[in-house]
C-alpha cells in the first residue's frame, strides 16, 4: 500500500548527538589547551551550520598537530553535513589510526558506511564498538537496525535483547524491537513490545501509532482505530493523521468506514506536509473516493503520482487512479487470515510453554540459569517458525536449555487420547537395544509382522527408511557428548519407527552375523492387546505384560510401561507365587509411566512401611512412601534393568535396591527420573514438563546419574543370536542360591 500503514523503514543511524567536548572525552589522545579552544570554535561553527568554517578550523588544528584524533572526527562530521561521506569516512579512518579504540570515530564511520549501503563495513565497526562497550544499548540498537534492513531478523532481535538487558526497561528498546518484529511479520510479538513501551510511557503518540499499525496487519481494525485516536489526542502529526484517514477510507471492516472524516483528516495531513508528500496525497484521494467525490479523487491521485519518488509504489498509485476514474473506491484487502491465526497460535504456544515451566519448575533458581533470558533468546527466533513442525523444534530447543529429562513437545498426531486414534501406534513385534555399541534386534515375537518379514535376534540395524544410523550418530555427537546417551537416542528412535502407524511400511537395512546387508520391509499391524487409559492429557499407551514361570520355581514378570492395567496383572502374579519361589521383575526398555505405581508395587513385596525417596517440589519436599499390603510376597526378588529403563522404573528399582528388598541385574539405567505432567497446547500438541526431582532414600539423585546394578551384566550379540539372555540367567542363578540358602536355614533349624 502507499497511502498508509507501510512497514517501517530502517530508522536513522545518527540518533546520538556528539559534541566536540564529548569527542575529546571519548578519545584518549592528549589535547593541548590551544587545540581545546580551537576545537570549541569548530564545534560552534558546526552548530550554526557553518560547515566550511568548521572544516577550516579543523584543518588549522591538524596542520599544527596532525596527531589530534578529535580534530579528524570534527572535520569528518563537517564533511558528513555537506554529504561528502567519502571524505568523512577518510577522516574517521585517520582518527582510528591514531586511536584504534576511538568510539566516536567508529560510531560516525559506521553511520557513513550504512548510508552508503556498505553494510558489512558498518556492522564491522559496530562489532568493534561492542567489544569496547559491551553494555552500550545504543551500539546494539544500531546493529539491530542494519540487520533488520538486511532481513536478518533473528540476529537483529538478538541485538535488541542485548539492548534491553543493557538498559533495562527502556521504552525506546521495546519500541525498536517492536519495529523489527513488525518487519518480520511477528505481529503479536510486535504488539506485545509496543504495549510494553506504552506501559512505560503513555504520553508518546508514536507508540500508539505504531501499535495501531501492528493491529491493522493483525486484522484487529477496531483496536487500531482506538490507538490512532489516542495518538491524535496526545499529538497530531502529518503521519498519524494520515494513518487514521487511510484506515477510515480503505478499511475492509465496513463498519469503520467514514469518508467525510477521512477527507477532513487527510486534508490536515496534506497541509502539514505542504501538499508535497505522495503517500499523504494518495490518502486524500482515497478519502475523496470513499466520500463519493471521484473528481477530486482523480485530481489528488494525479498529484500523488507527480510527487512520487518510489518507483515500486507507482503501480499501486496508477491502479487506484484507474479505479477512481471508474468511480470505484479503494478498499484494502483483508489481513491474511491464515497467517494472522498462525501468528497468534504460535505466540500462544510459546507463551504457554515458557510460562508453564516458569511457574512449575521444581528449582526456583533454575540451577543458576536465567529463564527470562532464555525466553527472549527463543522469542527472537519465533518468527522463523512458519509451520507447526518448525515451532515444535524451536520449543523443544528452548526446553533442552534446561538440560533435564521429561521436558518435551509431543506431537498431537503421535498422541492417543481417544480409542479411535489407536491406529496411530502400530505393532511390528520387534524390539531393539544397544548391544556392543550397535542397535541390534533383541526380540522378535513369532508370527508378528517382524517375524514374518524375517527379522532375527542379532540383526544389526544400519538404516531405517532414509535415515542412516551412523550418520545420525555423527550429527548427534555435535550436541550429545555422551556416547551412551547417543546410543539411547538411536535405540529410542528405531523402536519408535517400529511402532509406526497401522498400515505403514517400515524399510530396514539389516546386517547379519556374516556382515551381509539385506533390505527388509515390515508393515505395522494393529495392536490387539490392552491399552492404558489417558489421564488428563497424558496419552494412552499399548500395554505388553508377560508372566513366565520357569522350571526352577522362578516367575518372571515383564511389562513395557507403568499403567494401571499392569497393576492388576502384578497383583495376580504375586498371588500366584508359592512359598519358596522367587520373582524377577524385568524393567528393561521400560520408560516409566504412572509414578504412583512404584509404591503400590513395593507395598506388595514388603511388610514394613518404606520410603522410596524424597520428592523435591517447587515449594517443599514430600516423602515418596510405600505402605505394606495384605498378602505381600516376601521371597527373593530380582530386578532387570538396562540403559532404557527410566523414570518410574528407576524410582522403583532404587527403592527396592537401597532397602535391600531386591538385587538389581543388568546395565546402568537411563538417569531420567523426574515426575512430570502433560498440558495441551493451542496447536493440539502436548507439553510434558517435570514438576519435581527425586532423591533415593540414601539421598542419591537419580536424574542424570541412573541406578547402578548390583550385578552388572552385559548382553553380547552372540547371546542374541543363540537365544540366550545372560541378564535373566544371572538373576535366576541368584534366586536359586537364595532359595538354597533358605532351605539350609530351615534344615538347620
Amino acid at each position: 500500500m502507499s497511502g498508509g500503514f507501510s512497514k517501517p523503514t530502517l530508522p536513522p543511524h545518527r540518533f546520538i548527538a556528539c559534541s566536540i567536548l564529548m569527542v575529546m572525552a571519548m578519545l584518549s589522545s592528549p589535547v593541548f589547551a590551544a587545540d581545546e579552544a580551537a576545537l570549541a570554535r569548530g564545534e560552534a561553527a558546526l552548530k550554526r551550520k557553518g560547515y566550511a568554517e568548521a572544516i577550516a578550523v579543523f584543518d588549522e588544528i591538524l596542520q599544527k598537530n596532525p596527531s589530534n584524533a578529535a580534530a579528524y572526527v570534527g572535520r569528518g562530521r563537517a564533511h558528513d553535513a555537506q554529504d561528502d561521506l567519502a571524505q568523512g569516512i577518510a577522516d574517521y579512518t585517520e582518527a582510528l589510526k591514531l586511536e584504534p579504540r576511538a568510539k566516536t570515530a567508529l560510531w560516525w564511520r559506521h553511520s557513513d558506511y550504512a548510508e552508503q549501503g556498505d553494510f558489512p563495513r558498518a556492522i564491522a565497526d559496530l562489532d568493534e564498538l561492542i567489544k569496547i562497550e559491551p553494555t552500550s544499548a545504543a551500539n546494539y540498537r544500531a546493529r539491530a537496525q542494519i540487520r533488520a534492513h538486511l532481513k536478518q531478523f533473528t540476529a537483529a532481535l538478538e541485538d535488541m535483547n542485548q539492548a534491553v538487558r543493557a538498559e533495562g526497561r527502556a521504552t525506546e528498546n521495546y519500541d525498536a524491537r517492536g519495529d523489527i518484529y513488525l518487519h518480520a511479520g511477528a505481529f503479536q510479538e510486535a504488539i506485545d513490545d509496543y504495549s510494553a513501551a506504552i506501559s512505560l510511557n503513555r504520553t508518546n503518540a508514536g507508540y500508539f501509532q505504531e501499535r495501531a499499525q501492528a493491529f491493522v496487519y493483525s486484522g484487529r481494525y477496531r483496536e487500531a482505530v482506538d490507538d490512532l485516536r489516542e495518538s491524535l489526542r496526545l499529538k497530531s502529526s502529518d503521519w498519524n493523521l494520515n494513518d487514521m484517514a487511510w484506515l477510515l477510507a480503505t478499511c475492509p471492516d465496513e463498519t469503520l468506514l467514514d469518508g467525510p472524516k477521512a477527507v477532513e483528516l487527510a486534508t490536515k495531513a496534506c497541509e502539514l506536509s505542504a501538499w508535497k508528500d505522495s503517500g499523504i496525497l494518495d490518502t486524500l484521494a482515497a478519502a475523496c473516493a470513499r466520500a463519493g467525490d471521484f473528481e477530486n479523487a482523480v485530481r489528488w491521485q494525479s498529484k500523488a503520482i507527480e510527487c512520487a519518488k518510489d518507483e515500486h509504489a507507482m503501480e499501486g498509485l496508477q491502479a487506484r487512479k484507474a479505479a477512481y476514474q471508474r468511480k470505484e473506491a479503494f478498499t484494502e484487502p483483508l489481513a491474511d487470515k491464515a497467517r494472522v491465526e498462525w501468528s497468534l497460535k504460535r505466540s500462544a504456544c510459546f507463551n504457554t510453554v515458557w510460562t508453564t515451566v516458569n511457574e512449575n519448575y521444581y528449582d526456583m533458581t533454575f540451577g543458576g540459569m536465567d529463564w527470562k533470558v532464555v525466553r527472549e533468546k527463543y522469542r527472537a527466533r519465533l518468527w522463523e517458525a512458519a509451520d507447526n513442525r518448525l515451532l515444535r523444534r524451536l520449543l523443544q530447543d528452548m526446553l533442552d536449555e534446561l538440560h533435564r529429562t521429561h521436558f518435551a513437545i509431543v506431537p498431537r498426531e503421535m498422541s492417543v487420547l481417544q480409542p479411535e486414534e489407536r491406529g496411530r501406534i502400530g505393532y511390528t513385534g520387534a524390539e531393539v537395544a544397544s548391544v556392543e555399541e550397535a542397535i541390534t534386534v533383541v526380540r522378535v515375537k513369532p508370527g508378528s509382522p517382524a517375524g514374518k518379514a524375517g527379522l532375527k535376534p542379532g540383526d544389526v540395524v544400519r538404516r531405517v527408511d532414509a535415515v542412516v544410523l551412523s550418520e545420525m550418530a555423527v550429527t548427534l555427537s555435535e550436541s550429545v557428548p555422551s556416547a551412551r546417551k547417543r546410543m539411547l537416542y538411536l535405540r529410542s528412535f528405531v523402536n519408535w519407527r517400529l511402532a509406526a502407524p497401522v498400515g505403514q511400511e517400515v524399510s530396514l537395512q539389516l546386517e547379519d552375523t556374516a556382515g551381509v546387508l539385506r533390505e527388509v520391509k515390515v508393515v505395522a499391524c494393529p495392536f490387539e492387546g490392552l491399552w492404558s487409559e489417558p489421564m488428563g492429557f497424558a496419552p494412552s499407551d499399548p500395554i505388553e505384560c508377560e508372566v513366565r514361570r520357569g522350571p526352577e520355581g522362578v516367575v518372571c514378570l515383564r511389562f513395557n510401561v507403568f499403567a494401571l492395567p499392569v497393576m492388576t496383572e502384578f497383583k495376580r502374579c504375586v498371588r500366584s507365587l508359592q512359598p519358596g519361589e522367587g520373582l524377577i521383575i524385568d524393567l528393561r526398555g521400560n520408560p516409566g509411566g504412572l509414578t504412583l505405581m512404584a509404591p503400590g508395587i513395593y507395598g506388595r513385596l514388603s511388610t514394613t512401611e518404606v520410603s522410596l525417596g524424597t520428592m523435591h517440589r517447587r515449594y517443599g519436599t514430600e516423602e515418596f512412601t510405600a505402605y505394606p499390603q495384605r498378602g505381600a510376597f516376601l521371597g527373593p526378588v530380582a530386578v532387570l534393568v538396562d540403559s532404557a529403563s527410566a523414570s518410574t522404573s528407576e524410582i522403583l528399582t532404587a527403592g527396592l535396591q537401597e532397602s535391600g528388598r531386591a538385587r538389581v541385574f543388568g546395565e546402568l539405567t537411563a538417569g531420567a527420573a523426574l515426575p512430570s505432567l502433560f498440558r495441551q497446547l493451542p496447536t493440539g500438541d502436548m507439553l510434558q514438563y517435570a514438576v519435581a526431582d527425586i532423591k533415593t532414600p540414601h539421598g542419591v539423585l537419580i536424574e542424570g546419574h541412573g541406578v547402578v546394578p548390583d550385578e552388572p551384566v552385559a548382553v553380547r550379540r552372540a547371546d542374541c543370536i543363540a537365544g540366550r539372555d545372560p541378564v535373566l540367567e544371572a538373576a535366576t542363578r541368584w534366586i536359586a542360591s537364595q532359595r538354597a540358602n533358605a532351605t539350609k536355614e530351615v534344615v538347620a533349624k
